[in-house]
């Protein structure tokens, strides 16, 4: 039996400081070395990534922007994208303009994530626009809400704006077809976050595909926020960390340690044998 482990990033495999610790790079490292199949899946775009997960000698594909896309990190690729159909687009733009709030558009034109915003008091929403996504990506563009498809195939949107904006939003695009919402809680500032993909992106649909393209048996999954229901409800065994959302917890089949406390690498320490592939090092060799 194949194992694929795959986890969220923040408050799952990072701690609050945004790093991995010690002993679950540790650990990780020495399951990858002995045959073990892990990967992440995560909201966050690539580009930040590659160096929140240093540490880790991934060698496997991730999950990015909620499933928008499969990343190869190590060849700085997108293997599997995504696009929301241009229809579902369109009422995305003509209801997030009438609700009075922002947007960041995700795009993808010869082979390269591009970003543009709506308005130009997005900006201020630090969370999508730091300095080290603008020193990574090709420029930002200004768009209103006309020009989004000059980003070339629109991958992935985030809503910006107060709790009662998103929540117009959310009523507003309710069953529009073409149209995934992930609503979640970041947990570094609190503020509720509401970002949308197409239907077949998530990261459901994307841990899915990554579990075919690496030919596992099996599926294990750990998340805390409610963007991580929907792959630990259909993976095999899915974890939790001490601390994730009461959602999280209530469909986690175990209950980790917390982020804080190397929860991931606690947990592929106890499950060592069953996870590691046939004729793998043992964990104290």
């Amino acid at each position: 039996m194949t194992y694929l482990l795959v986890s969220d990033l923040d408050g799952t495999l990072l701690t609050s400081a945004r790093t991995v610790g010690e002993r679950t790079a540790a650990v990780l490292n020495r399951f990858i070395a002995a045959g073990g199949l892990f990967s992440v899946a995560t909201a966050r775009m690539a580009y930040g990534c590659d160096r929140l997960l240093a540490p880790i000698d991934l060698n496997l594909p991730g999950v990015v922007m909620n499933g928008a896309a499969l990343y190869d990190f190590a060849t700085n690729t997108y293997l599997d994208v995504r696009p929301i159909p241009g229809d579902a687009v369109a009422a995305a733009t003509l209801a997030i303009a009438e609700a009075g709030v922002g947007a960041f558009v995700y795009g993808v034109r010869d082979g390269l994530l591009r970003l543009g915003h709506a308005r130009p008091e997005d900006l201020a929403w630090t969370q999508y626009n730091s300095d080290r996504a603008r020193e990574a990506l090709p420029p930002f563009e200004l768009l209103g809400f006309d020009n989004w498809q000059r980003l070339g195939e629109i991958v992935y949107l985030a809503v910006v704006g107060g709790d009662q904006d998103l929540a117009r939003t959310v009523a507003a695009l309710d069953g529009v077809a073409g149209l995934a919402a992930h609503p979640y809680r970041n947990i570094y500032s609190g503020h509720d976050c509401l970002e949308y993909s197409s239907p077949d992106a998530g990261k459901e649909a994307a841990v899915l595909r990554l579990k075919q393209l690496v030919g596992a048996d099996e599926l294990v999954v750990f998340g805390d926020n409610r963007n991580d229901l929907g792959m630990m409800r259909l993976a095999d065994r899915s974890l939790a960390p001490q601390g994730s959302v009461p959602e999280a917890l209530a469909v986690a089949d175990e209950i980790i340690a917390s982020n804080e406390d190397d929860g991931v690498g606690r947990a592929v320490e106890a499950h060592w044998e069953a996870w590691v592939p046939v004729g793998g090092h043992q964990i104290h060799d």
